[in-house]
């Protein structure tokens, strides 16, 4: 054998009886049968070509670490093009990101509050079974027509090998869960995150937010927000929605030493957007309602404050009760009212009372 053609084609809908390729076999990461190791690189292949490639200075743990993860039937595996890549270059890098274009899953992310919710948990909170998307197993044996939104996203996520299952399907499983399997996969999410604001909005809000802390306050931050909406295309604020996504984008580009949570539960609702300190030195996490109008005759301000008041009603403030957020001890409640390019914010402050543990 000189040379081979290997073609990749992921299944979306099922066979029917109707259809002339009825009987055809499929293996796929679902359900890979005997040809799962043929979906990647083993781990006992990747030492052999470490091995032949041995100059570069690359380690099994950092191959291990940006580019292993894959659970596919019972084996784990290796993204064979960034190995081979990687090897061959003698750098660590996004080398299967790069092949394609990211554009289609932003757009449909920018559309679509729930996905972009439960991508920026997964982000945050990988390893944690909570946060990590379900499939039925009913997925397999659909088609692509009748899939909901959020399982035909996740699927074509699995399937194009931005995320893995979490562990080995049995012939008893109902469902699986779902992970970002490496740092390479992890950066392609934080791209998509990157990728709902504005590059020029983003890049000077980064320059502006450079060291921000919970100090400095909410001022500081409208600050930035007035710089961004300023920097905005008129084309791009034409809905609460694309306030929301510009703010995000903002805000995750700008804070990297922050958790940026959207469109998530909380309390009784879904919260626009909570800004809490990785580091537990800080004490103040900021908590943001939206609202959006085109009447020039409402008053900004009126909603703004409307805005303020709903946070409190629906007690979206229990985000930050979790136990992973216990340093955080002070909230600070903003709401923000848009209209093309102009905006008025109110605040308000509350400390965060929490149950003590009774010593024994």
């Amino acid at each position: 054998l000189h040379a081979c053609i290997l073609v990749g084609v992921t299944r979306y809908v099922i066979s029917g009886v109707f259809i002339g390729t009825n009987n055809v076999m499929t293996s796929d990461v679902v359900d890979p049968g005997m040809l799962a190791p043929v979906f990647g690189f083993t781990e006992e292949e990747v030492v052999r070509l470490l091995s032949v490639h041995n100059g570069n200075n690359i380690s099994l743990l950092d191959l291990r670490r940006m580019y292993n993860g894959y659970v596919v039937g019972n084996v784990r595996l290796y993204n064979p093009l960034s190995i081979m890549s990687c090897l061959k270059y003698g750098k660590l890098e996004e080398y299967w990101v790069k092949t394609g274009s990211i554009k289609s899953i932003v757009e449909l992310v920018q559309n679509d509050s729930s996905i972009l919710s439960e991508m920026q948990l997964l982000f945050y909170f990988n390893d944690w079974a909570e946060f990590q998307p379900i499939l039925s197993q009913s997925v397999i044996r659909s088609r692509a027509s009748d899939l909901h939104d959020g399982d035909a996203f996740w699927f074509t996520l699995l399937q194009a090998g931005f995320v893995s299952l979490v562990e080995p399907r049995t012939s008893l499983s109902s469902s699986f869960r779902l992970r970002i399997p490496n740092e390479e996969m992890t950066t392609a999410f934080k791209e998509v995150m990157e990728g709902l604001g504005s590059p020029r909005v983003t890049r000077k809000g980064k320059e502006s937010l450079l060291g921000f802390s919970s100090s400095q306050g909410v001022d500081k931050l409208m600050d930035i927000v007035e710089s961004a909406l300023a920097s905005a295309s008129f084309k791009s604020l034409s809905s609460e929605q694309s306030y929301h996504n510009m703010l995000f984008g903002l805000f995750f580009v700008s804070l990297p030493n922050w958790t940026i949570l959207s469109e998530s539960e909380g309390g009784s609702g879904f919260f626009y957007l909570c800004l809490i300190p990785k580091n537990q030195t800080q004490s103040t996490a900021f908590l943001f309602e939206l609202k959006y109008s085109e009447n020039e005759s409402e008053c900004l301000s009126d909603l703004a404050t409307r805005a303020l008041n709903q946070i409190a009603a629906k007690i979206f403030k229990t985000v930050v009760m979790r136990r992973e957020y216990e340093h955080v001890q002070k909230i600070v409640r903003v709401g923000i009212a848009f209209r093309s390019k102009d905006f008025r914010f109110v605040k308000q402050e509350e400390k965060i009372l929490r149950k003590r543990k009774l010593s024994m």
